[in-house]
């Protein structure tokens, strides 16, 4: 997201909240599907409700909390593992409840990132249950079968049993967190006992999110008309205030289409090889 000092249509200049692909300097610069859907999807779906504009710009303030979230929970780990006196009897704890916090903290961004995902969908189609778990487990929306990611259930596993039932104890000198679970009843792979799951594993799950979220953008890009009129900003230096101007959806759609091609070409996946080609973008 960028902010720009545009025209007040009633006079005078106003800071405007957008999205940085409005801004021709910003197009090329780590774009994946997902920002260019969450541009897009606004101009691609006004029929469906003004505040289409608004969930995707969530979206994109979501997934910038996944990543500063993710880089607290790491940089928690390394401080609560690093004693300075381990040879003490008597050590301070803070350090293993902030590393506790920070992890809720990291999947409560995914789960909400994955319910906005899915408030977006009801938009496009109505008939979809509303919550993602529910447009997953319910074979609704097949993209977000649980099957299709592994790290999926046990992301959720993890969640419910830190947000419902009792916090995990980190053992942060082997680089896990180690999980209780009496009632294995709601969970999806955990079963009843202990379970160790790796800080490693927890940290990758923002990347098995954002693989998910380009699916996802590139299965919703294919309704995207290359002729959907979009607004950008294009200018010599940001000096005063910004106009804006129309320009076809068209060259956005062929940079998804690259990334298309690409993870389709590099995928070894064999689950992610068949998401992948039954997407077809249209460019032309």
């Amino acid at each position: 997201m960028k902010k720009i000092l545009g025209a007040f249509d009633k006079g005078g200049n106003i800071w405007i909240a957008m999205h940085r692909l409005g801004l021709v300097t910003e197009r090329h610069y780590q774009v994946r599907p997902i920002h260019i859907w969450t541009f897009l999807g606004g101009y691609s779906m006004q029929h469906q409700g003004k505040d289409v504009f608004s969930l995707l710009t969530a979206l994109e303030n979501k997934l910038y909390g996944v990543r500063l979230a993710r880089s607290r929970l790491r940089e928690s780990l390394v401080h609560a593992a690093d004693r300075c006196y381990s040879h003490c009897n008597v050590q301070d704890y803070d350090g293993e409840q902030r590393a506790m916090f920070d992890l809720e903290s990291y999947l409560n961004c995914i789960y909400s990132t994955l319910e906005i995902v899915s408030s977006v969908n009801r938009r496009a189609d109505h008939r979809l249950p509303k919550g993602f778990r529910s447009q997953a487990k319910k074979n609704k929306y097949p993209l977000f079968a649980f099957d299709n990611w592994p790290w999926l259930p046990r992301f959720y596993d993890l969640r419910v049993m830190l947000t419902h039932y009792a916090s995990p104890f980190p053992s942060l000198q082997e680089g896990a967190f180690l999980l209780e679970v009496d009632d294995p009843s709601g969970l999806e792979q955990f079963g009843k006992g202990r379970h160790r799951v790796l800080a490693e594993e927890i940290l990758s799950y923002a990347d098995g999110l954002v693989f998910l979220l380009d699916l996802w953008a590139l299965h919703s890009l294919q309704g995207v008309s290359p002729d959907t009129e979009v607004f950008e900003v294009d200018v010599d230096d940001f000096v005063g205030p910004l106009k804006s101007k129309r320009t076809p959806a068209r060259s956005f759609l062929e940079i998804a289409d690259r990334f298309h091609k690409h993870a389709l070409a590099s995928a070894k996946d064999p689950k992610a090889r068949e998401l992948l080609s039954a997407i077809s973008i249209q460019c032309q």
